[in-house]
């Protein structure tokens, strides 16, 4: 009998560790899905071409050509960042949802620092169907009642280190 107890406080113990081992570990993960580098009160749009849907963890991210809006036949590169695959997966996502070279129009919390991209909120594509980004992102659900039409890079001869694939053919 007395051993019986004694293997239960073990299991109390040992469960009891681990619990509060989680929960030291929750704020990091909260950290990790931070927002602040983005404009969460200033959802903009811009019209391009799909450059890339880049399917890797930890986020989605979906590269858009936008041709400069007072340079026609020069483009910038945005970059839009998304939900984690496996919740995108959940809603529908493939890896075929946005084909490259696809028409698109993207719904985006900017960057604050001024770079062109920002936080993904839905597309519209050419045939009117719209793809949602991560649902459970602040603001994505009620953001495109309040879309602003986007300009561009601020500073359009300014180059794109971020790298990513060439612009569309001229």
């Amino acid at each position: 009998m007395k051993r019986r107890k004694l293997g239960s406080m073990r299991s109390a113990a040992v469960a009891a560790i681990l619990g509060g081992g989680l929960c030291g570990v929750a704020p990091l993960v909260q950290a990790h899905h931070s927002y602040a580098m983005f404009n969460m009160s200033k959802a903009a749009v811009v019209q391009g071409t799909v450059a890339r849907l880049e399917w890797v963890n930890p986020h989605v991210f979906v590269w858009l050509y936008v041709e400069r809006p007072h340079e026609p036949g020069k483009y910038d590169l945005y970059a839009f960042e998304s939900g984690p695959i496996n919740l995108m997966t959940r809603y529908g996502w493939t890896k075929n949802t946005l084909a490259v070279g696809e028409k698109i129009s993207v719904y985006y919390f900017p960057l604050k620092d001024g770079r062109t991209g920002g936080s993904f909120i839905k597309a519209i594509h050419a045939d009117g169907r719209e793809t949602l980004g991560d649902p459970f992102q602040p603001g994505v659900l009620s953001a495109g009642k309040n879309v602003v039409a986007t300009e561009g890079h601020p500073d359009p001869a300014a180059p794109d280190a971020r790298g990513g694939p060439s612009p569309p053919e001229q």
